[in-house]
């Protein structure tokens, strides 16, 4: 399954490719993801971040407090910050 996810990630052409195949990994491991928000740039913002906790591998413990970090934010530069740095 870790083959198959990593695969699929790999070929993924976009960030909304990349959330999407997330979900499902959470969905799998029995891990849920906040609803949705009203605003898409929130949104968006929370995928990317998403996307560059996934490729980033940090360590299981690092992963599990960016997670909640990203799940916990209430706003677009919120998460922007936390994107910062987990590149950094």
């Amino acid at each position: 399954l870790h083959d198959a996810y990593l695969t699929e990630i790999n070929a993924a052409g976009s960030v909304s490719a990349l959330h999407a195949i997330i979900v499902r990994m959470r969905a799998d491991s029995g891990v849920t993801t906040p609803p949705p928000s009203n605003d898409p740039r929130f949104d968006n913002k929370r995928s990317v971040a998403l996307g560059v906790l996934e490729a980033r591998g940090f360590s299981q413990g690092l992963h599990d407090a960016y997670l909640a970090e990203i799940n916990a934010a209430s706003s677009v530069s919120e998460l922007h910050r936390i994107i910062l740095r987990m590149r950094s």
